[in-house]
């Protein structure tokens, strides 16, 4: 009796054993889930406040400038006389308008980073580059640009073909813009080489059409510098890879050959498929241009 219960635990402890397996690997799933859902939502609610800033930071730029003008004309025009006789209150009308103007445009250069850039690229990785871009058009001071700078260089290293997805065209024409800079003669520093060689780098693997001849410029122009040899090299290093990625794209829409028939003289022969034929010339046939 004792002997057929441990053989029938014996035959149901590899079925247990499997099921634990498939239990534990189901909560692992789950767990990275959960974890990954959690990311991204943290990412989302990050991207959302970059995006309110910069919508705000746009539109202040746009009307306020726009609205300050009215209300310090809009004055003037009807009491012209009596600003003339005693500026003074006037002068401190529009200083306070100015200082105001100045509050809404340039505010929220003064208040803290809507989030936590370091938490962010150690929760998200990679997947925070898009954030990390457009953080930096954000109306912040230079100093946190460059601490942008220093977190946007080794994502974009990181990137790979797979991650296209990312970077939307709005992210693309900032990695075009911090390349064309250079195009227009503007100096290059070992700073904002570091920065355009990991914009080239990131172009090898998620570069569009319209990155060709932004790197193409690079590639052509002379290097007055050390610094813009290396530029020089990086662009024609990356122009290779860029036009053959895209090239395999392209080949799916490539004809392989005339999509148009030949069409036949009218004196031309239609002879039969023979060595010697003993058909006369004025009894073949001839083409015709009938449909």
């Amino acid at each position: 009796m004792g002997q057929e219960f441990l053989h029938d635990i014996n035959s149901i402890k590899p079925s247990i054993d499997a099921e634990a397996a498939i239990s534990s690997d189901q909560v692992i799933l789950e767990t990275d889930d959960y974890y990954n859902a959690e990311v991204d939502a943290i990412l989302a609610q990050a991207n959302i406040k970059v995006k309110e800033r910069l919508r705000r930071y746009t539109f202040n730029c746009t009307f306020v400038p726009i609205i300050l003008v009215i209300l310090i004309a809009f004055p003037f025009i009807l009491f012209k006389s009596v600003i003339f006789n005693d500026p003074r209150p006037y002068c401190v009308y529009a200083g306070a308008l100015f200082v105001v103007a100045c509050k809404f445009i340039f505010g929220d250069s003064m208040q803290a980073f809507p989030f936590n850039k370091e938490e962010l690229i150690r929760m998200g990785g990679v997947k925070a580059i898009g954030t990390i871009i457009d953080a930096c058009s954000m109306n912040i001071p230079y100093k946190q640009v460059r601490a942008l700078y220093t977190i946007v260089i080794p994502l974009l290293q990181q990137l790979k073909a797979s991650d296209s997805y990312l970077l939307t065209r709005a992210h693309r024409h900032h990695l075009h813009a911090w390349l064309r800079a250079e195009s227009q003669g503007v100096r290059v520093s070992e700073e904002s080489l570091k920065l355009k060689l990991a914009a080239l780098k990131a172009l090898e693997q998620i570069g569009n059409k319209d990155s060709i001849p932004v790197v193409q410029r690079l590639a052509d122009m002379k290097p007055r510098t050390d610094l813009h040899r290396q530029l020089k090299e990086a662009a024609l290093e990356c122009l290779p890879y860029l036009e053959a990625r895209l090239g395999i794209d392209s080949a799916k829409t490539t004809l392989l050959r005339g999509s148009t028939p030949e069409i036949s003289p009218q004196d031309t022969l239609l002879r039969p498929a023979t060595d010697k034929p003993s058909t006369h010339t004025d009894e073949l046939l001839r083409p015709t241009d009938d449909k």
